[in-house]
Formats: structure tokens, C-alpha cells, sequence
């Protein structure tokens, strides 16, 4: 319960996002993304 409360400074969430590489969305989530507001397919 307490990470609700974790901030973390901007030099941390830099370290944690560097190695990030985006990449293509398979699968369920493939199918999420053409989902419009309110319907589902």
C-alpha cells in the first residue's frame, strides 16, 4: 500500500525509461487498439 505514495525523482524515471524500446503491439493488444470509445469488437 505504501508505493501508492513512492514518487520518484525525474533522474529515476530517466534511468528506468533509457533501455525502453517501443515496439509493435501483437496480439490482444493489437485487437484493443482498433477498439473505438465505447464499443467493443
Amino acid at each position: 500500500m505504501n508505493a501508492v505514495d513512492l514518487e520518484l525523482t525525474q533522474q529515476e524515471i530517466d534511468y528506468l525509461e533509457e533501455l525502453y524500446v517501443p515496439h509493435a503491439l501483437v496480439g490482444v493488444m493489437v485487437q484493443n487498439g482498433k477498439q473505438k470509445a465505447g464499443n467493443v469488437v
